[in-house]
């Protein structure tokens, strides 16, 4: 067996005599492949043998005086060939035959061995074969060669079809006989019948498929294409074969395209995408997928051209829109970070306006804010700068106009505000009414969107523009988003302004108790010292002077007191002051309020500090001395204060009765904050105390090179 060139497995072998002399004969064999179809030829070979063996009685009754003619037909051609043959005389009776040929007959006539014998007649073996086989075995009795392929003959309801090679045999000069070669083709020829059938269902489905085939050739040359392809490159059949493979896509993706049909043999097939052109030259976007293809017993390439222009046109659109909506988000991101980060309210109106129009388009704009008793239109931006501010309007009138956006707090777009009997056009007439120059012409198309905090509207934010039908839900929830921000910020801002207003009521309240138990009293202290003076001078010089010392002490701690309350209320004091300034302060303060004697001592040159260093330090000092007033009975401070290059360290120690650390009461919150305080600038803070021996408080903060040193 043959292997088929094309991978179809084994083809099968056919043989037939082409010659013969008194020693051998000439055969030539066809391999043909039962799927593809593929046929080859080999060249005639002479076959020799010893002589046949003679024949018994009964085969010598039936042979004429020339039979030895064939018994000279070699015994291998009988029965070694992959083929059946048999001989006959002149008067087609059977002399000899090989095995395979017998077993043929058996098959095709359902007969026993016994009776495929020599002497049996020819149309008794092949009964009903008379009439077929007539011109074949005229033509072979007259000298002739004859083959017939696929020979149907009909028998027991089936029709079996051989392949058949008659060859004369001449002795003597004379025709005594001839050789009949058969092989089956049944199998073959269904074979056939099939492979007809499945090449009508391929090209049926070749030309009806709606993506473009086409095959080309080892030389990439079109040699087939279908309607589809023809339809997709706008050129008839005939014109598209013959074409190079060139015209599949456009020069600028040739090199890919040669590239890939290179390729196809090693990597099994092929994908490329690129431009290709219609023959009236619209350009098209082409996806080409290439596998090998045996088309006609050679090797081709069918290439599935598939036109993919709406798929990269929506491809392209939507990166368009991608990227459209990451600059939206992102100007949208942007714009709520500037407009979150202001807190105060009148800036913060006059940026929502200016930062809008980045991330929606208007020709005029208007921002209405909603009060428990009023409307008021804060800003606005038009083609014509009004000559002045705003005007607020009452509410009654600008509800009435807003009431359904208010209502709904969803945003209202009007198409074509001229046409439109909507009842919001009155905004625009009060915007008219407040001072906005606005021309006819310039509020076409308006956008109504609310301002929403907590399900709640707060405002309405109004934009115009000059042409007709330009805003879409998408600018409306865009807009919306936008909106909702500044809302929250609206909000915010307010809170802002009422928590300033509060601290300030507070940082008021403070320092009026400040000065009503400090200063106020001290100098009250020293008015009434002042007033008894003069006479406990005349009566007890020594009390006078002693009393003359008390209201100097007075009066110097008052005014100690009045330097720490204006360095409260200008906070850049605290910072610009050195801190042992700030620390003099508090204890000449505290010495004038108090009899307890406050000593304050410095270590080294005293330099400045980061600014919250010497804030926090300040306040724990404060909080400190405060708390030994409060609680500690004591008759003696020492503050000390000592700069070092590496560290700065403020001790601070009393005398007082001192307390037990771990029985202070939860709502003591002292220590605490001093410890927080601390630990925000990265100090530490150690604290010593024993019950009936004092405190001492010792904190210690090194510059950010010495800690990370350490």
């Amino acid at each position: 067996m043959v292997p088929c060139p094309y991978g179809h497995g084994k083809m099968h072998g056919l043989g037939r005599v082409e010659g013969q002399d008194p020693l051998g004969v000439f055969v030539a064999e066809t391999f043909l492949c039962l799927v593809c179809g593929y046929r080859q030829e080999r060249h005639p070979v002479y076959v020799d043998d010893a002589p046949a063996p003679r024949p018994d009685q009964e085969t010598k009754g039936m042979m004429n005086s020339s039979s030895s003619a064939y018994l000279n037909v070699p015994t291998v051609l009988l029965e070694h060939l992959p083929i059946g043959i048999a001989i006959f005389d002149a008067h087609l009776v059977l002399q000899r035959s090989n095995r395979l040929w017998a077993r043929f007959i058996e098959g095709y006539n359902l007969l026993s061995p016994e009776h495929v014998e020599p002497g049996a007649h020819l149309y008794d073996l092949i009964p009903g074969s008379e009439t077929q086989l007539q011109r074949l075995i005229s033509q072979v009795l007259r000298g002739e060669s004859v083959q017939q392929e696929a020979f149907g003959i009909y028998s027991q309801g089936v029709t079996y079809y051989w392949d058949l090679s008659l060859a004369p045999l001449i002795g003597n000069g004379q025709k005594q006989g001839f050789v009949l070669v058969m092989s089956d083709a049944t199998d073959r020829k269904l074979a056939d019948r099939l492979l007809s059938e499945r090449e009508t269902q391929y090209l049926s489905i070749f030309e009806a498929t709606t993506d473009g085939l086409l095959i080309l050739s080892p030389q990439r040359v079109v040699v087939e294409a279908n309607p589809a392809a023809c339809r997709l490159y706008g050129y008839a059949i005939s014109e598209l074969v013959g074409q190079d493979a060139q015209v599949l896509l456009s020069a600028a993706h040739q090199a890919a395209l040669e590239a890939a049909i290179e390729e196809v043999a090693t990597r099994g097939e092929f994908l490329v995408q690129g431009l290709g052109m219609h023959q009236n030259g619209t350009p098209l976007h082409v996806e080409l997928h290439g596998v090998p293809f045996s088309y006609r017993g050679q090797p081709h390439v069918l290439v599935v051209a598939r036109d993919i222009t709406e798929q990269v046109q929506a491809y392209q659109l939507l990166e368009q829109r991608v990227e459209e909506r990451t600059h939206e988000l992102s100007t949208l991101l942007e714009v709520s970070n500037n407009i979150v980060s202001t807190l105060e309210l009148k800036p913060l109106l006059n940026l929502v306006l200016e930062q809008v129009k980045t991330v929606v388009d208007y020709t005029f704009a208007s921002l209405t804010i909603l009060g428990e008793e009023r409307v008021e239109v804060v800003d606005w931006h038009a083609p014509t700068p009004s000559p002045g501010p705003p005007r607020r309007l009452r509410s009654s009138t600008l509800m009435q106009a807003l009431d359904q956006i208010i209502e709904q707090k969803t945003p209202i777009i009007l198409a074509n505000v001229p046409t439109d009997p909507h009842p919001l056009n009155a905004d625009l007439l009060l915007m008219q009414r407040a001072g906005a120059a606005i021309d006819e012409e310039d509020l076409c198309c308006w956008m109504g969107v609310p301002l929403l905090f907590r399900d709640r509207v707060v405002g309405v934010l109004s934009l115009n523009h000059a042409d007709p039908g330009y805003y879409t839900p998408r600018h409306a929830s865009l807009t919306l988003a936008f909106a909702n921000q500044v809302a929250v910020a609206i909000e915010n801002a307010r809170l802002y302004e009422q928590a300033r207003e509060l601290a300030t009521l507070h940082e008021r309240q403070r320092l009026a108790r400040e000065l009503h138990d400090a200063v106020t009293q001290t100098l009250f202290s020293a008015s009434l010292i002042a007033e008894v003076l003069p006479f406990l001078w005349e009566e007890n010089p020594e009390e006078g002077k002693r009393r003359l010392e008390d209201m100097q002490r007075l009066t110097r701690g008052a005014l100690a007191e009045m330097r720490a309350l204006l360095l409260e209320l200008r906070p850049s004091g605290l910072i610009e002051t050195p801190l042992s300034d700030l620390l003099r302060h508090l204890t000449d303060a505290l010495t004038g309020r108090t009899r307890l004697r406050a000593e304050l001592t410095i270590h080294s040159t005293p330099r400045l500090l980061p600014a919250e260093v010497q804030m926090t330090l300040y306040r724990i000092a404060q909080e400190a001395l405060n708390n030994i007033i409060k609680h500690a009975r004591a008759t003696r401070i020492n503050v000390l204060l000592n700069f070092q290059p590496e560290h700065v360290m403020l001790e601070i120690q009393d005398d007082g009765r001192g307390f037990d650390q771990s029985s202070v009461p939860p709502d003591h919150f002292g220590l605490q904050i001093m410890r927080e305080r601390a630990q925000t600038i990265g100090a530490h803070l150690h604290i010593e105390s024993q019950p009936q021996v004092g405190t001492r408080i010792a904190i210690v903060w090194q510059a950010e090179k010495d800690r990370k040193r350490a």
